[in-house]
């Protein structure tokens, strides 16, 4: 009687562990370049990471509580493989519930609202994605509260509530809604988002961004609006950008195009432009050269990639690099 008793006690252990599977996963890649950048200082040469892709190292876990609900968690960090120091994870760091109404998380969260270049990114390369002024409330922001909705026909929203945690009214709050929308060949996506830099004075940040993929040829543009509310200055930024991705056999060819504008004036605009192509060995390994370069008037700061031109000058940079994945 009493082995019967032990060996259902063990079934219903057994059944009560199969009911609530979890798995944790380890991935991510690394990035590293030759680049020789050209300035009015002359040229350096550079040995570079994170110049088509941002190199990461990840852990993942996922636990099913039965009904439908589960629960998890993601832990990311940079991994800049031409230093190699470790600095946390700093990319995302975050625990969520999810179920058939959407997901809930907590932690240092990567946000829709300020990814959507990367949402419709036709090449998966940073560099034609537009940098410096894309992301003035945040890329990925600590202390933050998202709840992402579930797809609907395609659609999908993200809202998001960063703590300050300061003892001054609401200083260093954040809010952000974001849609995106994806179906067959198309990308699209909006967002708004608020941060409180005192109080009195906010940075308000949108962006518009949409994807098409023709076959032969895929295409992405955005516009984005960041306006300074301090009323001393009128600084109000808009920045356009525009991308394609053209498959080859084994490889592509990509190329972007950059505009910033200024309210202050012309003096504070600047251009850029990148070409690139990529040859993948394998899924997980590939190889890769890039050309950018980055001009601005007299007193702007645009920046393409990791260059950035200071006031009236150009500065180009040309890399060579391999990426693999694992």
């Amino acid at each position: 009687m009493k082995k019967t008793l032990l060996c259902m006690a063990l079934f219903g252990a057994t059944i009560g562990a199969a009911q609530a599977q979890s798995t944790v996963s380890i991935s991510g890649r690394l990035d590293m370049s030759y680049g020789s950048l050209h300035t009015a200082a002359g040229t350096t040469q550079l040995l570079n990471t994170d110049t088509w892709t941002s190199a990461r190292f990840t852990f993942a876990g996922v636990e099913d509580l039965g009904g439908g609900m589960k629960a998890g968690f993601f832990l990311e960090s940079k991994m800049p493989a031409d230093t190699g120091v470790f600095t946390g994870f700093n990319r995302e760091s975050y625990v969520y519930l999810k179920n058939n109404f959407g997901q809930l998380s907590a932690g240092e969260i990567l946000l829709w609202a300020t990814e959507a270049d990367n949402y419709t990114n036709t090449s998966g390369s940073n560099q034609v994605r537009p940098f410096g002024t894309l992301r003035p409330i945040g890329d990925k922001v600590p202390n933050t509260l998202a709840y992402t909705s579930p797809n609907l026909s395609g659609l999908a929203v993200q809202l998001a509530h960063t703590f300050g945690e300061t003892v001054a009214a609401s200083t260093g709050n954040q809010d952000s809604i974001a849609a995106r929308y994806g179906i067959g060949n198309l990308k699209a996506t909006a967002s708004f988002g608020k941060k409180v830099v005192t109080p009195g004075k906010d940075l308000k940040q949108s962006i518009a961004s949409i994807g098409y993929n023709f076959g032969v040829v895929a295409v992405a543009g955005g516009y984005l609006v960041k306006d300074n509310t301090d009323t001393t200055v009128n600084d109000k930024t808009k920045l356009y950008w525009l991308n394609a991705n053209l498959p080859i056999g084994s490889g592509a060819l990509m190329a972007s195009y950059q505009k910033q504008k200024n309210d202050q004036g012309a003096a504070y605009d600047g251009h850029g432009w990148v070409v690139g192509g990529k040859y993948n060995f394998s899924k997980r390994t590939a190889v890769y050269t890039t050309y950018a370069t980055a001009t601005n008037n007299a007193s702007g700061t645009f920046a393409v990639t990791s260059l950035t031109a200071s006031g009236g000058r150009t500065n180009s940079i040309t890399s060579l690099g391999l990426i693999h994945m694992f």
